[in-house]
């Protein structure tokens, strides 16, 4: 029964580029003799392996079969994938698996975005070892198709020499194409080039610039770069309280970083006096 529920269900799953090696699993579990098949044991693993490592969706596939990848195909994919691994002759251990493997996927609705989604769990190692380079081509697949969120990943990569050269140059391209798109975290990491003189002249009025334009369509980082820049007088007269205010404005976004400074700042009394009641309220 262990066997037969496998491979019935691995029939009627709907999905064209199943891997050789679940190719061979299947094949090895209706062999004739029983002593050829394979262990229970030796099944979980291969499932699991798979789950983790292989996914299924690699980017030369979705390359390939972009307009396939359409929002009922992938819910189809997933819903057969979900039904397959909760057959009665799966252990608990292979659903568990299962189910942290695709728990954020799940309930993506755009495929654009599920790719997304998927080059972050190569980048972050979520189906086994990190895989930059897998990482950075999904990105670049969602990209194209508008995905600004991708444009700062691959950004992130040339300015961090993860996966590919180092290149503040790049990095900034990536950056300035993702603020074309309204990405307000692409100002962000614009300024703060300017800020470190990273592949630009090093200008803190510059990354004072992209800061607010940040801080102006409502993002957290923005009022924080503006806090910083306030608090060590970089490129302004340094003003505490100014820079209180900023940090005040991103915590109110449910920014940590911001409470733990502000935090900070009443507990040492960097205005006119110390505040531990204040300081315990933001930690």
């Amino acid at each position: 029964d262990y066997y037969y529920s496998i491979m019935i269900s691995f029939q009627n799953l709907s999905f064209v580029n199943t891997p050789k090696k679940m190719q061979d699993l299947v094949l090895n579990c209706v062999k004739y003799s029983q002593e050829e098949r394979p262990k229970k044991e030796e099944i979980e693993e291969t499932l699991i392996e798979m789950i983790n490592s292989y996914y299924y969706f690699e980017p030369s596939f979705i390359k390939e079969n972009f307009k396939k990848l359409r929002k009922d195909y992938i819910d189809l994919f997933l819903k057969e994938s979900i039904e397959l691994f909760s057959q009665e002759a799966c252990v608990d251990k292979v659903k568990m698996n299962l189910k942290n493997t695709f728990s954020t996927l799940l309930e993506e609705k755009d495929v654009v975005s599920f790719i997304h989604k998927l080059g972050e769990g190569y980048k972050n190692g979520q189906f086994g070892k990190a895989d930059y380079q897998c990482a950075k081509e999904l990105f670049e697949i969602s990209s194209k198709h508008g995905n600004s969120d991708s444009l700062i990943e691959i950004g992130k990569f040339y300015r961090d020499g993860v996966g590919v050269d180092k290149d503040y140059k790049i990095a900034k391209q990536y950056f300035e194409e993702s603020i074309q798109m309204n990405n307000s975290f692409g100002y962000i990491f614009v300024g703060n080039l300017y800020f470190h003189g990273q592949g630009v002249d090093q200008s803190y009025e510059k990354a004072k610039e992209y800061y607010e334009k940040s801080a102006n369509m409502g993002n957290s980082e923005g009022f924080n770069g503006l806090a910083f820049l306030y608090l060590r007088g970089n490129g302004v007269e340094k003003n505490v309280p100014t820079a209180l205010k900023y940090f005040s404005l991103s915590a109110e976004k449910n920014n940590s970083y911001a409470a733990i400074y502000l935090a900070n700042i009443y507990y040492h009394g960097v205005l006119e006096k110390q505040d531990y009641y204040k300081a315990k309220e933001y930690y």
